[in-house]
């Protein structure tokens, strides 16, 4: 009978500990892009999540509380006709999360606790050589800016 010589055993253990080795690899590396594919779509859905509802806050004839011409702040302040009635609309952000609030109703949060928003922040653009005030929005999640973007109040 013929049986393997212990060179032959030390060898095929090694060989074998290599292949097991770059598959465990392998499959941590699938499994990491993975994680950081689905943390950056969620972090820009819910970037143009937010920068949606802005623009629906300001897609129709608005009044403008805040920021004031011409200059910046974090929170957005307006009053808007829904349904024939004045309502002013908030949106601001909070420890981290960005929520909208109708009159004096609950705050409503536009995001969720996977990401934390870094900044917002709003830009009141006074008219100028014909051009329409606009609102520029930069927001910030996970360390990355979205921004800056043009909303045209109307």
């Amino acid at each position: 009978m013929r049986g393997f010589t212990l060179i032959e055993a030390l060898i095929y253990t090694a060989l074998f500990s290599f292949i097991i080795g770059g598959a465990i690899l392998a499959v941590y590396s699938i499994l990491d892009g993975s994680a950081r594919t689905d943390t950056a779509l969620t972090r820009d859905a819910e970037a143009r999540f937010v920068l949606q509802k802005i623009a629906w806050a300001l897609n129709s004839k608005t009044t403008l509380i805040a920021p004031a011409d011409d200059s910046s702040g974090d929170s957005l302040s307006l009053v808007k006709t829904i349904s024939g009635t004045p309502t002013t609309i908030s949106i601001n952000i909070n420890n981290g999360r960005v929520y909208l609030t109708r009159n004096a109703g609950p705050a409503v949060p536009l995001t969720s606790e996977r990401i934390s928003v870094d900044s917002l922040l709003f830009h009141n653009r006074a008219s100028a050589a014909g051009a329409p005030r606009a609102i520029e929005v930069t927001i910030a999640i996970n360390g990355t800016t979205y921004g800056p973007s043009l909303r045209y109040a109307r």
